[in-house]
């Protein structure tokens, strides 16, 4: 049986029963993509404030703008995984979810005021390499600091349910690569202590 995509009609694959002529409709990975950025275009229906300064203001694949603050200083300082829906900040994750839906039901307006974590921007010393140990760096330079960027884009409360579902997604992502790892280092570690507080008999005797 032949897996088709209905949106586009390219032939996706095959499940069993091969022999079988009918036709199994689904979706092809190209497809969803190009709904789902249709969609999320769709939920951001509010449009930027003209106002807003144009140095400020980015533009996604999707179409979607936001509007870029220093974090830390003009919005509050955001975590990979936090993000601040009508500024209650929140960790996208399933222990917060019910508290979430909670927030966005006792907001009146439709609209929510949406603000990630965008980019990092780290100041460097070029001339670094050259400069002797003990010698000071210029006032000028030695109070340029890093600073981190957020966004913030004004959609529906759907949108809003739409980035928190991604960050949580993105959140079980990095726990599926960094705890077998972490699990591994820590059994290890455990292993090493027990060998030292216990040691080997013969090695004891030494």
């Amino acid at each position: 049986m032949k897996i088709i995509c209905q949106s586009c009609k390219k032939i996706i694959g095959e499940i069993e029963p091969l022999e079988d002529v009918k036709e199994s409709k689904a979706k092809c990975s190209d497809c969803l993509k190009v709904e789902k950025d249709a969609e999320i275009k769709r939920l951001i229906e509010v449009p930027l404030d003209v106002k807003k300064p144009k140095d400020r203001v980015v533009t996604f694949e999707n179409g979607a703008q936001g509007f870029l603050t220093i974090a830390g200083k003009e919005t509050k300082k955001l975590g990979i995984w936090g993000v601040l829906f009508e500024g209650k900040e929140f960790f996208c994750c399933d222990e917060t979810r019910k508290d979430f839906e909670r927030h966005l039901t006792s907001l009146s307006n439709d609209e929510v005021d949406v603000t990630f974590l965008y980019s990092l921007e780290i100041f460097m010393d070029p001339q670094n390499k050259r400069r002797k140990k003990k010698q000071p760096l210029p006032e000028e330079q030695s109070k340029r600091e890093s600073i981190e960027y957020n966004c913030t884009v004004r959609g529906t409360k759907d949108f809003a349910r739409h980035v928190f579902e991604s960050k949580e997604g993105q959140f079980k992502d990095y726990l599926d690569i960094v705890w077998p790892v972490a699990k591994r280092l820590y059994q290890e570690e455990q292993r090493l202590k027990e060998t030292v507080q216990n040691p080997p008999v013969e090695q004891a005797k030494q």
